[in-house]
């Protein structure tokens, strides 16, 4: 936001963030479907423009409507988070390698110019590996050929037979 407020002029961008501040504060949150500053202080904020005395809504105190807006806004949070929670479990498969399975373990090769090495076109799985352990829920004890001992991630193995 500051790098679109402030355009071509990048000397003078620390005069600006009142401004910025104002516009974070008073943007409608997706989850919430409420602002900040509306959460916070239950009333929206008044810009440099508007008299309070005129405008109901931006009363100085808020009013009593805050409980009513933070119970709104916690619902929509749920709500959010729920629809979030599913998009995002959708492919996923709780897995846990049995001890004594084959597995490949991802590689992450960087890539150099001086070698003539482009990580894109290296191999992305290396093994197979023997699992020999689980250390904790997701840290996973592994072996190569060599008898060299490697702890992994789970999200970092699969499956021998799943290629």
């Amino acid at each position: 936001m500051i790098a679109q407020y402030v355009g071509g002029n990048h000397r003078h961008w620390d005069q600006h963030l009142p401004e910025i501040a104002f516009a974070v504060n008073t943007s409608v949150h997706e989850s919430t479907k409420s602002a900040a500053a509306e959460i916070l202080f239950g009333r929206n904020l008044a810009n440099s423009g508007t008299n309070y005395t005129e405008h109901p809504m931006f009363s100085p105190l808020g009013g009593d409507n805050w409980k009513e807006i933070w119970k709104k806004a916690k619902e929509n949070n749920e709500k959010s988070s729920e629809r979030q929670r599913h998009h995002y479990s959708l492919r996923r498969k709780k897995w846990t390698p049995p001890i004594r399975f084959l597995v490949w373990r991802r590689e992450r090769p960087q890539s150099s110019a001086v070698e003539k090495f482009t990580h894109k076109l290296a191999e992305k799985f290396s093994g197979p590996y023997t699992v020999t352990g689980i250390i904790h829920g997701n840290i996973v004890e592994i072996i190569d050929d060599k008898e060299r001992k490697i702890k992994v991630h789970i999200q970092d193995l699969k499956n021998v037979y799943q290629i």
